[in-house]
């Protein structure tokens, strides 16, 4: 239950800091787990975005959104804003982090090793114990998969997705599928009927989660697919977003061998920020963003997939099934591209410049020739691949 707001839940971090030299970190996390995931500052109909990780040229996606926040409030739900967001970010949570991270380090040192004594182990072990020490703040921010769901970030996440209902935007251009997006907000997403995520309906992303399963991939290797084309996707969607950047340094502090030490690293801050008029459009008019973004990445090719089976949805007459046969297929064929199949180099190159062209003649052409090398790389006739209406629909003169 999140029953602490921000205030109640400052009291408490606090009171860890004067009156218990022994925290430790779940001491910290007991209470961070009550405390509110709700965004007071975001209106009603606002739009929430999800965000990890950092663009490719290095500044965070955590930056961008504040910035998008703070220059139009209220329109916008950020989980950064909400009481537990502001908690994890004061010097009192930090102060109780840190203290209860030296803490485990100590009992950690006794309980494995049996000495109060750091410099009492042998090269080996000392190796040893760093490397354990390494995850001890997994209560936090999560190590393995199992502990992202249980760690402190991974169940306020669940939490805040759970509420979280209306049109929903996500920032993870960089983002690990085993990190917290990945492995707890994408999976709730996937629940939730009454979200629009990034365009798409609840039906739509589960049918195209269904479309890499039938596909023959498990369950978890049709989720990674499914991953890989979100993240891809939000790479290229943000051509509405003007980013303007500037060099800078940000400190940050580090579990060592039994202490806080304090780190720098060099990282891009946020100087401006504009939402422009929003345009889906691929391949046209990006901006500052979408550029940082499009040249650590490019546009992945199956965010042009889509963008093609679009188009062929609305101008060849096809009944649900038949565009769902399409689909599968076009999948298929790029998973015998992505294996260097020589006869489908040609198209997996035409697939990548094959954007903004929208003729039903182009449309016919390409998925033909898409079809012809399916069958000659799966020795498989065209009638066990697709329907005989489907296919003279698809070569019928325009």
């Amino acid at each position: 239950m999140r029953d602490l707001n921000l205030a109640d839940g400052l009291k408490l971090i606090k009171a860890l800091n004067d009156e218990k030299p022994d925290v430790l970190l779940k001491d910290v996390t007991d209470i961070m787990d009550r405390v509110s995931v709700v965004d007071n500052i975001a209106g009603e109909d606002s739009i929430t975005i999800l965000y990890s990780s950092s663009l490719p040229n290095n500044t965070s996606t955590n930056d961008v959104v504040k910035n998008i926040t703070f220059e139009y409030k209220g329109k916008y739900r950020i989980i950064d804003n909400t009481d537990f967001g502001k908690l994890a970010q004061t010097k009192t949570f930090e102060k109780a982090f840190n203290k209860a991270l030296v803490n485990e380090s100590k009992r950690l040192l006794f309980n494995e090793f049996g000495t109060h004594d750091l410099s009492s182990l042998s090269k080996e072990d000392y190796a040893k114990f760093l490397e354990r020490e390494k995850t001890i703040s997994s209560a936090i921010y999560g190590g393995d998969v199992a502990s992202v769901r249980e760690c402190m970030w991974g169940k306020a996440s669940d939490d805040f997705v759970k509420a979280t209902k209306g049109k929903v935007e996500a920032f993870i251009f960089g983002a690990n599928k085993d990190r917290v997006f990945g492995v707890v907000e994408l999976r709730e997403v996937l629940k939730k009927k009454d979200i629009e995520f990034m365009g798409e309906s609840y039906e739509h992303l589960n049918a195209k989660l269904q479309t890499f399963i039938d596909l023959g991939y498990s369950e978890d290797d049709a989720y990674e697919q499914l991953f890989e084309y979100i993240k891809n996707k939000s790479a290229s969607r943000y051509n509405n977003i003007a980013c303007e950047v500037e060099e800078g340094v940000q400190k940050y502090t580090m579990l060592s061998g039994g202490k806080i030490v304090e780190k720098t690293s060099k990282v891009n801050k946020v100087k401006g920020i504009k939402i422009l008029e929003y345009s889906d459009e691929i391949g046209e008019g990006y901006s500052s963003l979408s550029r940082i973004v499009l040249r650590g990445r490019g546009i992945d090719d199956f965010e042009k997939v889509d963008k093609i089976l679009e188009i062929v949805k609305k101008t060849e007459r096809m009944t649900e099934s038949q565009y769902r046969e399409v689909e599968r297929t076009v999948y298929k064929i790029l998973d015998f591209n992505k294996s260097k199949t020589p006869d489908g180099q040609d198209f997996y190159k035409g697939l990548k410049n094959f954007v903004g062209k929208s003729s039903a003649n182009e449309i016919k052409d390409i998925y033909s020739k898409s079809y012809r090398r399916l069958c000659a790389e799966s020795g498989k006739p065209v009638s066990s691949l697709v329907n005989t209406h489907m296919w003279n629909e698809f070569n019928r003169p325009v």
